[in-house]
């Protein structure tokens, strides 16, 4: 998807306004959806818009939905009875008829627009670019998020007016850089969230602690976790299809040398024992094996993220309730408690300092999801040369 500047072109939203600002992102807390999952349908579904509605979904994923839980599915043809939101095409100013659980079955509650040959004629120059950018915003509106520039305070060197329903939370300090302001210089942000944006995405539509389901087997394998690093999986079976996630696992992750669970990198577990190294090579699934059978009982290091003698011997409560040598227990903790609490892992590395050590981690994930702050520490932070500890 391509993101980039472009001319700033207003989109509405069709409400009346109601002002009830108080704490200190904008959002109309009584219009959170009630799930992460959220059914999208088009009133206007025909086989020449494949392509556009192809863009929308793809927009909206590589944005909201890879920055949270929050997942859009359906994605088809509208029915009399279709729930969440539904979208209809039109040759207007794009806009919604309400903000987030308002939208739910509402008949044309999102219109957008594929051909701008009556509204915003510049658009047909690149209808696509314009297209996903204007989609990221109003889905930003479809999860409960009012425009930024409504915000009390506003300053005044932003002159575009309040639009729309007003929300009654606000996140962190204004924001020029939200995909929700007006007075954003790059219209609609160019389709990138701002920090501030993701705060507020997650806030309302994430969980700091790992979900546990039948299909787990951990400490090798976690099926929510699987799904939150692995973005091409999570958008080719859903969020929460745990069963499909532990089907891929089976069939292609172990292979692939996939990252799948908080305490285990099969790849992190082969570099950090020569012995591992001279034996399976790049032979992961048969790495995983060896962890199962013999790296848990012997207590090896899974991962760089995870040592699990020091994670026992530094915690004395867990060394208390589970002994010296209980591994395979003292990984679960870890998995169920210990990542949400920031407990220390290993001696190069503490979640809850390496949140609280970097401004942008803690603006990006907010002061205490762990969860986030591990996986940023995998993806990103050791490549960067970051401090862990």
């Amino acid at each position: 998807m391509r993101f980039f500047k472009g001319l700033f072109l207003p989109v509405v939203i069709s409400v009346s306004s109601v002002a009830i600002a108080q704490d200190e992102g904008n959002v109309l807390s009584s219009s959170v959806c009630d799930s992460n999952v959220i059914p999208v349908c088009w009133e206007s579904f025909t086989e020449s818009s494949a392509n556009q509605r192809s863009w929308i979904q793809n927009a909206v994923s590589d944005t909201w939905s890879d920055n949270s839980r929050a997942e859009f599915t359906g994605w088809g043809q509208c029915s009399s009875g279709s729930a969440g939101v539904r979208i209809q095409v039109s040759d207007v100013g794009p806009h919604v008829k309400g903000l987030g659980k308002n939208l739910n079955g509402l008949s044309n509650g999102m219109v957008l627009n594929f051909t701008y040959n009556n509204w915003s004629p510049s658009c047909q120059s690149d209808v696509q670019y314009c297209s996903e950018v204007i989609a990221i915003h109003e889905f930003g509106h479809a999860l409960g998020f009012a425009h930024e520039q409504n915000r009390t305070d506003t300053p005044d060197s932003c002159t575009d007016s309040p639009q729309g329903t007003d929300g009654d939370v606000y996140i962190g300090k204004w924001d020029l850089d939200s995909v929700m302001n007006y007075c954003n210089p790059q219209w609609n942000a160019a389709g990138e969230l701002s920090e501030t944006d993701i705060v507020m995405v997650q806030k309302y539509y994430d969980s700091e602690k790992l979900i546990l389901s039948s299909y787990d087997d951990l400490p090798a394998f976690s099926a929510d976790y699987y799904l939150l690093y692995n973005h091409d999986i999570a958008r080719a079976f859903g969020k929460s299809n745990f069963k499909a996630a532990k089907e891929h696992w089976d069939k292609h992750g172990k292979k692939e040398g996939r990252v799948s669970s908080p305490s285990f990198n099969v790849k992190e577990y082969i570099s950090l024992y020569s012995d591992l190294t001279r034996v399976f090579g790049t032979n992961y699934a048969a790495a995983v094996n060896h962890f199962k059978v013999y790296g848990i009982k012997e207590g090896r290091k899974s991962s760089k993220s995870f040592d699990v003698k020091f994670y026992l011997s530094s915690h004395s409560d867990l060394k208390r309730v589970f002994g010296a040598t209980n591994y395979l227990a003292a990984h679960k903790h870890w998995a169920q408690y210990g990542l949400k609490e920031g407990r220390r892992s290993t001696s190069s590395f503490d979640v809850s300092n390496y949140l609280d050590r970097y401004n942008d981690l803690k603006n990006a994930f907010g002061d205490n999801n762990y969860l986030a702050a591990l996986q940023h520490w995998i993806r990103y932070g050791l490549k960067e040369g970051r401090n862990g500890n």
